[in-house]
């Protein structure tokens, strides 16, 4: 009977491909990029992203146990703290601490970091005037008017 070995130098093999079941493996052998996990937080998964090209970052998303499949309804942010999928971002999940200690965690962010909670609009602000306000008798005030 010939033996492994003998069989590797004779079939010119250069590498062997052994497939283990998922289950045999201790959880913290695998990689976790790309699939939800349990934050640690109850009612809350979490999934880590690698960047996919030069424009991105490792970044989090964080969703309610139901809502992992409706993008509208998760919250992303990127390894530096601003935000991640800027047109799907929940704002008010996002405002949740608990959510943002769970990104902080996942990204080994310190605890002083501010995540990016600022929702960029079109609206923009023209000063159009300042003048003394005579009724109080206050120096100048500023007039903001709202360009829409």
């Amino acid at each position: 009977m010939q033996g492994f070995k003998d069989f590797l130098e004779e079939t010119d093999v250069d590498y062997l491909i052994v497939d283990i079941p998922e289950s045999l493996l201790d959880d913290s052998l695998l990689l976790l990029e790309g699939r939800w996990i349990n934050s640690g937080k109850k009612g809350y998964q979490m999934r880590i992203d690698k960047p996919t090209d030069h424009t991105q970052k490792l970044h989090v998303h964080i969703a309610k146990d139901k809502h992992i499949n409706t993008k509208t309804q998760q919250v992303a942010w990127n390894d530096d703290g601003t935000k991640h999928d800027k047109k799907t971002f929940n704002t008010k999940l996002g405002s949740s601490p608990k959510v943002q200690q769970i990104a902080k965690q996942a990204l080994n962010l310190d605890d002083n970091i501010i995540l990016e909670m600022y929702t960029p609009t079109k609206l923009g602000f023209i000063l159009e005037s300042i003048e003394t306000n005579q009724q109080i008798g206050r120096e100048p005030d500023c007039r903001f008017v709202v360009k829409l």
